[in-house]
């Protein structure tokens, strides 16, 4: 299953419990997954920004729609943003700002469009109450099959073990 908005596909596994919604703000559209683990809930919020639209304005959104989840320990903003993290405008260092203030931390800051050499692309990750050694890993793969590169983040989300009572044992006696 797949869930889809715009131009960013959240692939969560099938045997995860999730819920969904897809989230439309004046010139914003994103995907909020919310997957509840044994010990943590883990919210992801995939976006798409047009370039068209006001930077300031989405700022201003940004503020607000992050504020909603300050109580949230775990999440993952990603999404082309389309604003340009290599640059040093005013709007750009607003918005890096607002992030750093809520605690997320950029996982992409190198060129996502190799044509235009600007990192529009971008994963922001807040891990409240998660070991600061728990080892996320943004990839950039520079392949130019269209206009940018694709993106990964991997999050190691590691359950506790199963039961005693629900392990499968096996034994293999090679003597035989």
């Amino acid at each position: 299953m797949h869930l889809k908005a715009s131009r960013y596909t959240v692939f969560p596994k099938q045997k995860l419990e999730y819920d969904f919604e897809i989230v439309e703000l004046v010139e914003i559209k994103a995907i909020d997954v919310s997957i509840k683990l044994v010990s943590i809930n883990l919210k992801i919020t995939a976006i798409y920004r047009s370039p068209e639209s006001c930077s300031h304005k989405f700022n201003d959104l940004s503020f607000n729609c992050i504020e909603n989840y300050k109580t949230t320990d775990y999440h993952v903003i990603a999404g082309d943003i389309n604003i340009n993290l290599l640059e040093t405008d005013e709007y750009i260092e607003d918005y890096k700002n607002i992030s750093s203030s809520f605690a997320y931390e950029s996982y992409i800051n190198r060129v996502t469009r190799p044509v235009t050499k600007k990192c529009l692309d971008h994963f922001y990750v807040k891990k409240k109450g998660i070991s600061p050694s728990t080892n996320l890993s943004a990839f950039i793969v520079q392949q130019d099959i269209t206009d940018h590169y694709t993106t990964i983040l991997s999050l190691p989300v590691i359950e506790p073990l199963k039961s005693q009572a629900e392990r499968t044992k096996r034994y293999m006696n090679y003597n035989i």
